[in-house]
């Protein structure tokens, strides 16, 4: 829980917090595994239906209650953050806020705005570890006490079974894992329940081992051990997951295919320790932690909207990190010890006696109409996209109705004739015959404060880039003579460098190639493309490459590519960097999330004429040499 707190709270310190999120899971196969067996062992009986109730009643009441009390805080935002909202409520009181990130196609750190409730998806994989545990649970029991006929027990049969099936299930669902994880898109690996479930059966194997009730042959042997080697033990392992939270990052592949397996098996090696010191030592454990331990599923649960609110309007992210914690703490303590034991049939009689007097019967039953009431209004008139996504989805447009202006031999034969017209034109003159008179005066004033592309640019001009150049798609096309953009929204250098590739093969690409791409980060493998890309591009051409640049998160890699590609274009005579950051950093207040270019007026004039400038220059400069 720490590590995930800090990872959204202060995400510069550890980049690789989220790990947080698979010891949580291999915690939770750990306890609800051991908890059945004890119950198993005891009373030598299990019901499915008792099990789902005690569930349903920890997970639903405190999310219920969150949903319903933050969502008016999105009112506090502008609206593209409350984009969705209403789906998104519904995705994460129906358990299925993993698909419906899938769907959605966002990327878990890359999205345009931060969803409220996208923190809800590990909700959707542990009610679902709920619901197909505690039925293979129930029916393994029922064909144990059956089929009962050896000098097992029927709970040392269950703990071998369940042994046996949580190892084959851990090890299906890692080589899932590493069947189908895409360092393009690793988000739907992580949500995905088939390649993210093993640290369940971790956790639930580790039960099986050393669980909550220990045989007398385990109590004896935990007895005799000297509890330093544990302690150290804890505390190397410790040191060893802070580490690997500082240094595996989400869009490093290894994080995924090494990084979070270990991060399990790690855990379940700590629980056993832990498990061992239990019983060696007498000491209680400290009231904090037993306060944190309260209270971590509802401090999970409201740590992120408040976040996202108390971020907006404080910049300083030290501060608005410890009064996120702060209100976090306070209003997670009032749910879980105020309001949760009513739902478990605790604190009653107060309750009852609060409830017949009519002022306060009446006045809570009006008050949560009204919050129902709003609720349903907000998520009911919440735009379905945001502005962001909009403009990003206009930008696609354009690029498709270019690309189909290319099609057919009289296409072609119209757009090169549009272009050496174009080219001649500097948006003085109108160009009859292809546009009307009306339509030239137009864009003429659109862009009279755009740079002029220089008429040195011939061969034409090939944009592979991201959501940010699509944010410019039409200025683009417009004002760069000869230009063919390929925008595309959470492409990383990887994908950009297979769509040059296509290019490259079927011979479109242009004598100018920009690339516009590293806002979507790959962990450090963005100078590798960078260097396929200089070493395949053809000879006679130039290459352009746009600084990538994050104002509100300027990670490492970014950071990192940002000096490789100037480092580049000082080493390469036909290499050209344009400066975006520089230019960016005078407009600074009208990038609203820090990236893409639709909320300021100025952003779309400032990035095209500046890449306009930059392609002048790269004209005067040699071409790559055979």
């Amino acid at each position: 829980m720490v590590l995930v707190l800090i990872y959204h709270f202060f995400k510069n310190v550890l980049p690789g917090g989220f790990i947080g999120v698979d010891i949580f899971f291999v915690f939770s196969g750990y306890l609800i595994t051991s908890l059945v067996i004890k119950e198993i062992g005891e009373k030598d009986s299990f019901s499915l239906l008792d099990f789902y109730r005690r569930r349903f009643l920890r997970i639903f009441p405190p999310l219920l209650i969150m949903v319903l009390f933050t969502l008016p805080l999105s009112m506090l935002l502008p609206s593209d953050y409350r984009a969705n909202i209403g789906n998104q409520a519904m995705a994460a009181l129906g358990f299925v806020t993993n698909l419906f990130e899938i769907r959605s196609g966002s990327s878990y750190e890359s999205q345009f705005f931060p969803h409220f409730y996208v923190h809800t998806w590990t909700l959707s994989l542990e009610f679902l570890f709920y619901l197909l545990g505690g039925l293979f649970f129930f029916l393994l029991y029922k064909i144990i006490s059956k089929r009962r006929k050896n000098n097992l027990s029927g709970e040392n049969q269950f703990k071998l079974i369940v042994m046996i099936a949580s190892l084959v299930g851990a090890l299906i669902s890692i080589v899932i894992l590493e069947l189908k994880f895409n360092p393009v898109n690793p988000s739907v690996t992580y949500y995905s329940a088939s390649s993210h479930f093993y640290p369940f059966f971790i956790g639930s194997l580790t039960a099986t081992l050393c669980g909550i009730k220990l045989t007398k042959s385990q109590q004896r042997t935990f007895e005799k051990k000297d509890k330093l080697i544990p302690i150290i033990t804890m505390v190397v392992l410790t040191i060893i997951l802070v580490i690997m939270a500082r240094l595996f990052t989400f869009d490093n592949p290894l994080t995924f295919r090494i990084g979070l397996i270990a991060t399990s098996i790690v855990t379940a090696v700590m629980i056993a320790n832990a498990r061992i010191l239990s019983v060696i030592t007498t000491s209680k454990e400290p009231r904090v932690l037993e306060f944190l331990a309260d209270i971590s599923y509802s401090m999970y649960l409201w740590h992120w909207p408040l976040w996202i609110v108390i971020s907006y309007f404080i910049n300083n992210v030290l501060v608005a990190g410890i009064l996120s914690l702060i209100l976090t703490t306070v209003i997670s303590a009032v749910v879980y010890y105020g309001i949760e034991p009513w739902f478990h049939g605790k604190n009653l009689d107060r309750l009852i006696q609060y409830w017949q007097d009519k002022r306060v019967r009446y006045g809570v039953i009006g008050a949560l109409a009204i919050l129902l009431i709003g609720d349903i209004t907000i998520g009911v008139t919440a735009k379905p996209i945001s502005d962001l996504e909009s403009s990003v989805y206009n930008g696609e447009l354009v690029q498709t109705s270019n690309k189909i202006k290319e099609l057919g031999t009289a296409g072609i034969q119209m757009n090169t004739i549009f272009n050496s017209i174009y080219v001649s034109s500097d948006f003085k003159n109108p160009l009859s015959g292809l546009i009307s008179d009306e339509e030239v005066v137009e864009k003429n004033v659109k862009y009279a404060n755009y740079t002029i592309a220089s008429s040195d640019i011939k061969g034409g001009v090939t944009l592979i880039g991201d959501s940010v150049m699509l944010g410019a798609a039409q200025e683009l096309a417009d004002t760069i003579p000869g230009a063919v953009v390929d925008a595309k929204v959470s492409r990383n250098y990887q994908a950009g460098y297979e769509t040059f590739e296509n290019l490259l093969k079927t011979g479109k690409l242009g004598k100018y190639v920009v690339i516009g791409l590293g806002t979507n980060p790959m962990g450090g493998a963005e100078a590798d493309y960078i260097n396929k890309m200089i070493q395949e591009l053809p000879a006679g051409s130039r290459l352009i490459f746009i600084v990538p640049y994050n104002a509100k998160n300027p990670t490492d890699t970014l950071m990192n590519t940002q000096e490789f590609i100037r480092d580049a274009a000082k080493k390469y005579d036909f290499v050209t960097a344009y400066e975006w950051p520089t230019d960016a950093q005078n407009y600074v207040s009208e990038l609203e999330d820090g990236v893409h270019l639709i909320y300021g007026k100025n952003l779309k004039r400032v990035y095209t004429s500046g890449l306009i400038k930059t392609l002048n220059a790269a004209a005067e400069k040699p071409a790559k040499k055979e």
